[in-house]
């Protein structure tokens, strides 16, 4: 009983502090429970969102995409400008609740609301049956897109001649994996390139690697991997964050807002880091893109393709990274290790040749035009 008492003289004031504070936390839990639990309107969406923005209904574009959406599908909905204080049990400040539901990003709210209503905006569009319909997120300034995966999976359509067409559309219609470079096929979803060839392969019968040997096919998936798996991150990183801390105006040069920039650098480091590329030091990123530059150098040789005199499944996922920094340097690091390997350059120019002769009506030549395809 003594030690209790002395204790209790001895670290008096912070037994207060904290009796205090627990109080407070009670009452502001209590408070937000209460405040939380609100009579809405039955089979209506409520809204959650931050509030107003100044110059724009909010300053995320979550919110402002989501609402726009409740807006064309006319279903009926209220907003609830309270997540800053309020939001979903999966920390999203752009959430909704439906009849005491919640459900938490923009994607899965658009889902929800298409599944509970049964909305399908783009019914409209009667693609051709049996043709492939690639999603993707529109032309880039000097390379038909900006991102790699969409030129490798377009050059292989190109390659394999199989029915498709292109759909610029998957900035605001993502696949349900969350992939801006995506497929249909007869109502049928397929996401990422990688998923989308072999189904490609399966659904036409078809196989680009077949007249070359096992160990050739071998080396080629090997190289794919790298590409796909190592190189992209360095670029990743050199494009969005290292690049603009130098100076160089990526965003005026690829036709970026200031704000998809903002957005562009926080994916950037938030996914590299998750990856393990993002862990390194700047200098440790670029050695890396500089030694995997030069291993794909080394093994094209003098080859005209990846795998020898004929292009294979490989040159398509190589071509796609190339193109990025061929077209899409920006003057900035990934160019400078990239012109030490001249080889790469002349089979980017092959490639382009080979299996885009309607280049020029691919991209928006720096914006100045609209691609006509």
């Amino acid at each position: 009983m003594d030690d209790i008492k002395s204790f209790l003289k001895t670290h008096y004031k912070e037994i207060c502090i904290t009796a205090t504070v627990g109080i407070v936390l009670v009452k502001v839990i209590k408070w937000r429970k209460k405040r939380v639990k609100k009579n809405y309107p039955p089979n209506t969406i409520i809204h959650h969102q931050i509030g107003r923005g100044p110059y724009a209904p909010s300053i995320t574009p979550f919110a402002v995409k989501l609402e726009t959406y409740l807006r064309m599908t006319k279903v009926p909905f209220m907003n609830e400008h309270d997540s800053l204080t309020n939001r979903s049990s999966k920390g999203k400040l752009t959430w909704i609740e439906y009849n005491g539901q919640e459900i938490a990003d923009s994607e899965f709210c658009i889902k929800f609301i298409n599944k509970t209503f049964n909305l399908d905006l783009d019914k409209w569009k009667n693609y051709p049956p049996n043709t492939i319909i690639h999603h993707q997120i529109g032309r880039g300034p000097y390379a038909p897109s900006i991102t790699p995966f969409a030129v490798k999976l377009e050059t292989y359509l190109r390659m394999t001649k199989v029915p498709f067409m292109n759909e610029h559309d998957s900035l605001t219609n993502r696949s349900s994996k969350g992939k801006l470079t995506w497929i249909e096929y007869n109502g049928q979803e397929i996401a990422d390139s990688e998923f989308c060839i072999k189904f490609i392969n399966k659904t036409f019968n078809l196989d680009l690697d077949k007249n070359f040997s096992d160990e050739e096919i071998g080396a080629g998936r090997a190289i794919q991997r790298m590409v796909d798996e190592h190189l992209y991150w360095p670029l990743f990183l050199i494009r969005w964050v290292y690049d603009p801390r130098q100076g160089i105006d990526v965003g005026k040069q690829l036709g970026f807002s200031s704000w998809f920039m903002s957005l562009g650098v926080f994916f950037a480091k938030k996914q590299s880091y998750a990856q393990g590329v993002g862990r390194h030091t700047e200098e440790e990123v670029l050695q890396v893109m500089d030694e995997d530059l030069q291993a794909l150098s080394k093994f094209l040789g003098k080859k005209k393709f990846m795998l020898g005199e004929e292009a294979s499944q490989t040159d398509c996922a190589v071509f796609g990274i190339l193109s990025q920094i061929h077209w899409h340097g920006c003057g900035g690091a990934s160019e400078k290790f990239y012109k030490k390997y001249p080889n790469l350059s002349a089979y980017c120019e092959r490639m382009k040749a080979e299996f885009w002769p309607d280049w020029d009506d691919c991209i928006t030549h720096g914006g100045t035009r609209k691609a006509s395809k």
